[in-house]
């Protein structure tokens, strides 16, 4: 009798968690980033990191199938050049994140499970988030982030984000919003690299 309750009990919570992962995919929320008068600063899978007109650098990251109009055409972001100049609004199912940092490195591979990496730059371990569909060159032999291991070393621009929700807190308590810190904006080298800082949450 036992065994067949806990048998029953369990198909319950399959069925329940099933529900509940359904509903939650049907209600994701949809952003809409305006990027009106923005320049295209990096793309790379479906990531984008645009500068705007302000000085301030945001970071989308769109929808795979997502194309935006530019001189009249129909651009997927993995085809937007450095220097694109963008006149709408992106709709997104990701909130936009202020760029705090962009920095070139050259590190080594800790570890890599996609679509992540683990990396030491120094005397310090950093996990970062790598776009779809990247390609990593290391002693001349094309790579995807699966294919990497241990102890390889790779060179990558790193652009460091700052959730919204942070500045949008920082920004409620000045009653104003500040004006936005320069940053500096490298040329692309290696790879894409994002990495998320969480230090003001």
């Amino acid at each position: 009798m036992n065994r067949t309750g806990t048998n029953t009990f369990g198909g319950v919570c399959a069925v329940a968690l099933l529900s509940t992962f359904s509903i939650g995919a049907w209600a994701q929320s949809t952003y809409e980033v305006d990027v009106n008068r923005g320049t295209v600063l990096y793309a790379s899978g479906n990531d984008v990191t645009i500068k705007m007109e302000d000085g301030t650098i945001k970071h989308v990251v769109v929808p795979s199938d997502y194309t935006l109009n530019v001189d009249g055409k129909s651009v997927g972001v993995r085809d937007l050049k450095p220097g694109t100049k963008l006149t709408q609004t992106i709709t997104t199912t990701t909130q936009e994140q202020m760029v705090s940092e962009i920095r070139t490195v050259d590190v080594k591979v800790l570890e890599a499970k996609p679509p992540h990496l683990t990396i030491s730059s120094g005397n310090k371990i950093k996990y970062l988030r790598v776009p779809d569909g990247t390609r990593f060159t290391v002693k001349g032999k094309e790579m995807t982030l699966a294919d990497l291991r241990k102890g390889m070393e790779i060179k990558g621009t790193v652009v460091t984000t700052v959730p919204t929700t942070v500045m949008a807190q920082s920004r409620t308590v000045s009653g104003r919003t500040p004006a936005p810190k320069p940053v500096a904006t490298p040329m692309l080298i290696g790879v894409l690299l994002i990495e998320v800082d969480k230090s003001g949450q």
